[in-house]
């Protein structure tokens, strides 16, 4: 087993990929040439909510980040509302309408109940139980993997309250270690785990996922080996590489709460994806989440402006209230 123990998942990508470059053996896959670690990867996150990526080399999309979190959140697993943020994701749908793997649909749908809600008010009727597991993988996903694009990579999330805390560890089968560990699963994860802790009234704890299958594919060599080079130094006593959640060279950017009010949270949620502006109880969707979306639109649909990159960022400068999220935007915008 080998271990990464960090703050937040800005340290953990270059962790991940010096350890992959010094460890990893070069084997043959369906998606050609990867490195891959030979024994299963956990990694630890001590403050989970600093959840967003700022290392300009990884590029990482704050938007389609964030989107995909709440298209999550709400149970969803129509291809419509979330290729508004990612036309490649299509590619993931074998109909063109949904996705057969979808993490929120599978937490609060498919299986006939909602997963989510049972975990919630069993972890606050006993803030000492030990059986509360949220399931992604099917045993119908055996049959299928041959007939579909889309097999869950992720296959169980437990929760248990620890000192106070609640705590979840992430069984993952198989992980792109670049895109889905220290990209896409950092930040839905996470979310899921503080929305889950606000609602059952506990602070957010730390966060595992542990994957048997950890690899970085062929054509991302280069920037593996470039986000290498910002891991720690072992030997010198180098600490984790930075992140801006506390530099001291310029303005410390801040995670913002999801919930502000679990009551009313789900009913926000539904709000905001279907287009409604007002009447929010919950300030993360006026002053995160709408000014994320539109600030969006305006640089997608405003393609032949020359002035489209100001007019985004000045949404997000005068209208979103994240600091974290509000960097990660401006400068995915600007470059």
């Amino acid at each position: 087993m080998e271990v990464i123990c960090v703050d937040n998942v800005h340290q953990a990508l270059p962790e991940g990929c010096r350890l992959l470059e010094t460890k990893g053996v070069e084997v043959s896959t369906r998606n050609g040439k990867a490195w891959a670690l030979t024994a299963p990867l956990a990694t630890t996150y001590r403050q989970p909510c600093q959840r967003v990526l700022f290392w300009k080399e990884r590029n990482a999309n704050p938007f389609f980040h964030l989107m995909e979190c709440l298209w999550m959140l709400a149970g969803r697993n129509d291809v419509a509302w979330i290729s508004e943020y990612s036309s490649n994701i299509q590619n993931y749908s074998d109909d063109g309408f949904t996705f057969n793997g979808a993490y929120g649909y599978r937490w609060r749908k498919q299986f006939g109940f909602d997963q989510f809600s049972l975990i919630v008010a069993a972890l606050k009727e006993n803030a000492q139980d030990r059986r509360q597991v949220l399931q992604m993988w099917s045993p119908a996903d055996l049959q299928n993997q041959d007939l579909t694009k889309d097999v869950p990579c992720n296959t169980s999330a437990y929760f248990q309250v620890v000192e106070g805390s609640l705590d979840m560890l992430v069984s993952n089968r198989s992980n792109d270690l670049i895109w889905g560990a220290y990209g896409a699963n950092a930040v839905h994860f996470s979310f899921l785990q503080e929305v889950v802790a606000s609602f059952a009234g506990f602070p957010v704890g730390k966060y595992t996922q542990v994957s048997m299958n950890t690899h970085v594919y062929e054509r991302h060599f280069p920037l593996a080996r470039s986000l290498a080079s910002y891991a720690p130094d072992v030997l010198g006593g180098q600490r984790h590489a930075d992140s801006d959640y506390y530099a001291s060279k310029h303005s410390k950017v801040l995670a913002y709460p999801v919930v502000q009010d679990p009551r009313y949270w789900m009913e926000d949620l539904c709000r905001f994806t279907d287009e409604v502006t007002r009447g929010y109880q919950n300030s993360f969707f006026p002053e995160v989440a709408i000014p994320m979306r539109d600030a969006w639109r305006v640089w997608k649909r405003q393609k032949a402006s020359t002035s489209r990159v100001s007019n985004a960022c000045q949404i997000i400068e005068d209208c979103c209230k994240a600091s974290d999220w509000k960097k990660a935007a401006l400068d995915w915008i600007r470059r």
